[in-house]
């Protein structure tokens, strides 16, 4: 049996090369650069086969959980070129082995943590170190966890290995009459691998970690072992991290040839153009094991998804397609088609209903927007309310918009139809004053506390104190809400989740959905989203107020909003 798997991987090993320097198989750039490189390795090094051979006979004793079964494991074949280049080069006439470090990258959902974990069951058994010690680094605490446990699951899959090892906290440990072989589980801090003795260290996702420290300490660590060996891995993320410009550039200078660096092996599962999103046929270049995975139509699901939630297409581009994520990435809020199924002619949020309500407040001479959110069965319904001063000189420009078909006649009278005229253009209140009448603002407020079970009033701490210390002398609630990315983000999602699911309607407001045309959304490296103003520089006050709004009724409904998280 051992022998028959052996043959079948040796043969999936030349298939592979064969396919990707013949030109056969989709493959991207950077990994037929690897391929290539190889082919000039073996004869420029002392490729040993047996070494391949011997290694294979190791992971046929493996077992792995797969799709709700335990299986035998079968190495795709990059994974087996991944072994024969880090195995099994060796400098000519010497036992000392070429590839020194292993940078891998790829997009998720690839069976990493398999390769992880079997690599590092492989250094403490099978590569002839006495008193070997890996560690596997992760970048948080929860993967830490999730390698550890998957190492076990592993372990105790495999009858072959299952009595060699013991499994404490943070450790998995093989002790022999000579030996003693330890694999750690470790987070991304260099004070954990001080005192070390190394013969491997994995660094699991280090395309995350904020600095390279740890890569650097622990190749330090391994100074004194035969043939130590480091693996980086990781999918991509984004362009303004260390691990774009410290260790991606400095690879693909390697693979470019304008750096040597025989030690260093290179192998990078990447999309060529960005036209390629569209491309299902083609995204086997930057993921691998797509057909032992058998997931390409839950990619495409994943894909369709993101031409009805714009925010998510960043991380699908990164962690689907391994694309790495451009600093400040922007994309178009809300499709017109879909912002216009959630506009509403008649009144929807209903008197004397449980409401939240966010205010945005200008500058002196611009747009100050009020937002006033209800849930009613499951559904939200919003009324927004845009203030403007009186000013000749008025921040909304351009031709998009006739200024003089939204401003409101009668004041009282709109008051009375609770700020929406359903037949009328009429949506804009203009102040008296050239600046905002602030006191204007405060009774607009009172009106609808007196109209509306009001919960809270939500507001920027640095942009109202006087205002809202007003209010609040006054008896109504206001709670200031941090105008940050990371406060505002899940609510904004949800938003946007809501409105596309058909389950969000706003008042009618031509100053509104205008505004929504002025909004691009920003997405940071850590996939938080925020509202920006577009390259036109006009408003989108009155969907700040709504995220405001929405951040609000998320502190009131902090456990609920949890568990639906869980679920996304």
């Amino acid at each position: 049996m051992a022998d028959e798997y052996i043959n079948n991987h040796i043969q999936k090993l030349q298939y592979y090369i064969d396919s990707v320097t013949g030109g056969t198989a989709i493959t991207g750039h950077f990994e037929r650069k690897a391929v290539e490189r190889f082919n000039r390795f073996k004869y420029k090094y002392d490729y040993r086969e047996n070494e391949l051979k011997r290694i294979l006979k190791f992971f046929s004793l493996i077992n792995i959980p797969f799709k709700n079964e335990t299986k035998q494991i079968q190495l795709a074949p990059w994974q087996v070129f991944l072994i024969a280049s880090c195995y099994c080069l060796y400098y000519k006439d010497t036992d000392e082995r070429v590839t020194k470090e292993a940078v891998i990258s790829s997009a998720g959902k690839q069976g990493k943590s398999t390769l992880i974990v079997t690599l590092a069951l492989l250094e403490v058994l099978a590569d002839q170190e006495l008193n070997a010690t890996v560690a596997i680094i992760s970048p948080t605490t929860k993967q830490s966890k999730l390698i550890l446990d998957y190492s076990k699951q592993i372990i105790e899959s495999s009858p072959a290995i299952t009595k060699l090892f013991n499994i404490t906290h943070s450790t998995v440990y093989n002790k022999q009459p000579k030996s003693t072989n330890s694999i750690l589980v470790l987070t991304n801090e260099t004070e954990k691998i001080q005192g070390t003795n190394l013969s491997a260290s994995i660094l699991d996702e280090i395309f995350l970690y904020n600095d390279l420290d740890i890569r650097y300490v622990a190749k330090r660590k391994s100074g004194a072992r035969k043939n130590p060996i480091q693996y980086s891995i990781g999918t991509v993320s984004s362009k303004d991290t260390k691990g774009f410009s410290d260790l991606y550039q400095p690879c693909i200078k390697i693979l470019d040839g304008d750096v040597e660096d025989d030690e260093m092996f290179i192998y990078i599962f990447q999309q060529d153009d960005e036209k390629e999103l569209s491309q299902p046929e083609l995204w086997r270049k930057s993921n691998p094991s797509i057909e032992l995975m058998g997931n390409i139509e839950d990619l495409k699901k994943e894909y369709n998804k993101t031409k009805v939630y714009p925010s998510n297409l960043a991380t699908f581009k990164t962690e689907t397609l391994n694309y790495w994520k451009e600093v400040g990435l922007e994309c178009p809020f809300i499709d017109n088609e879909v912002l216009n199924n959630s506009i509403r002619d008649n009144h929807l949020v209903p008197l004397g209903s449980k409401c939240w309500i966010g205010v945005d407040l200008s500058s002196n001479v611009d747009l100050t927007s009020i937002a006033l959110l209800a849930e009613v069965d499951d559904k939200f319904y919003c009324k927004t309310i845009n203030i403007m001063p009186n000013a000749e000189r008025n921040f909304i420009k351009g031709n998009e918009i006739d200024l003089s078909r939204l401003f409101v006649t009668d004041l009282q009278d709109f008051i009375m139809y609770d700020y929406n005229y359903s037949a009328s253009t009429e949506c804009v209140i203009r102040c008296q004053t050239p600046v905002l009448d602030e006191l204007l603002v405060e009774e607009i407020l009172i009106d609808l506390s007196n109209k509306y079970k009001v919960q809270g009033i939500y507001y920027d701490r640095y942009n109202s104190k006087q205002i809202m210390h007003r209010l609040s002398n006054k008896g109504l609630n206001v709670i200031p809400i941090a105008q940050n990315i990371g406060t505002l983000s899940q609510p904004l999602k949800y938003l946007e989740r809501k409105i596309i699911s058909g389950e969000y309607f706003i008042e009618k407001n031509l100053c509104t959905k205008w505004q929504a045309g002025n909004i691009n959304l920003y997405t940071s490296f850590k996939n938080d989203i925020q509202l920006q103003k577009n390259k036109k520089g006009h408003s989108i006050d009155a969907w700040i107020a709504q995220n405001i709004a929405m951040a609000g009724y998320w502190l009131d409904n902090f456990d609920k909003m949890n568990a639906l998280l869980d679920n996304w």
